[in-house]
């Protein structure tokens, strides 16, 4: 059944104004177009917003590339990506487990975080950009590299 959304709402409205005017219950057919109208705004929120549909599936994800920056030893490449030479982030990475509270979670090892961490503010690079290098929700992208910002300058202000 094709309806015009638009002017089945306008009428609804109009049907309101009366109702509100007349204070009379609806009829059969004015409760009918109610729940109608009220059917098809559930719907719409249904399928905005409760329907997930699959994002950041890429084939390779944040842990891949992590281990390919460090196992493949690519001194130029973890240069660009990371800001700093391979062996830094090797020290830096351990100087996290040895002195800091910042260790691996269930879904990401420290590597990764500290990745998420420099690629956001050592480039260019927001939130939405680092979650589709890294295959994460927008929301893990925040907390390793937003709201875990002041642990990082901490440590990193006790390194220097």
């Amino acid at each position: 059944m094709a309806t015009d959304i638009p002017a089945l709402l306008d009428e609804l409205h109009e049907i309101e104004e009366e109702f509100n005017d007349e204070e009379e219950e609806l009829d059969d057919e004015e409760e009918e177009r109610w729940l109608l109208a009220a059917a098809i705004v559930g719907a719409n929120h249904g399928i905005n917003h409760c329907c997930a549909e699959p994002c950041r599936t890429a084939p390779y994800t944040g842990s891949a590339l992590v281990a390919e920056l460090l196992e493949t030893h690519q001194w130029r490449r973890c240069q660009e990506v990371l800001r700093m030479p391979w062996h830094t982030f090797k020290s830096l990475v351990e100087f996290c487990r040895e002195h800091t509270a910042l260790a691996d979670s269930k879904s990401i090892i420290l590597e990764e975080k500290l990745m998420i961490f420099l690629s956001i503010t050592g480039q260019p690079m927001g939130n939405r950009g680092a979650q589709e290098r890294y295959q994460h929700s927008g929301d893990t992208i925040s907390r390793y590299a937003f709201e875990r910002r002041v642990d990082f300058e901490i440590m990193l202000n006790s390194v220097q």
